[in-house]
């Protein structure tokens, strides 16, 4: 049963992912390049592209190329909004640590390695079999 694990997480933008997908659309455009261009322009693919477009969240050193890149075409105005933040505030909730997997999740999925994506699958496949047993052992002495 485990061995037929399918992924099917789909996360709604937040407002923040929201603004930077705009951000990246608002840059490419005003370039006035294609998705193919823009990612060959910053070391990406075009499935990066459109997946930051879609709300994925770009990895630090892709935000500095993309602010590179604006600043390099005279549009450093339009990219100051979204430079990353110098320190960001720590995740205090287990919600929050929670989204961070699913987006650490998701980052693995986009990437279209499958090598990593079968290992990522492997490494969840073992993991959940060692919390079902760990909670059943649990329920057992407590009950017995």
């Amino acid at each position: 049963m485990l061995h037929n694990l399918q992924f099917k997480y789909r996360p709604r933008a937040r407002p923040r992912q929201a603004q930077m997908s705009n951000l990246v659309k608002k840059l490419r455009t005003t370039l006035g390049w294609n998705q193919v261009d823009f990612a060959r322009a910053i070391g990406r693919s075009y499935q990066s592209i459109k997946n930051y477009e879609g709300g994925m969240q770009p990895p630090t050193k892709v935000l500095k190329r993309m602010k590179d890149l604006a600043d390099k075409h005279g549009l450093k105005e339009l990219f100051a909004p979204a430079q990353p933040e110098q320190n960001p505030a720590p995740r205090p909730s287990r919600a929050s640590d929670n989204q961070h997997w699913h987006d650490v999740l998701e980052e693995i999925l986009a990437s279209g390695d499958q090598k990593t994506i079968a290992l990522a699958q492997q490494s969840l496949r073992v993991n959940s079999q060692f919390v079902r047993l760990h909670r059943a052992r649990g329920v057992r002495e407590k009950t017995g």
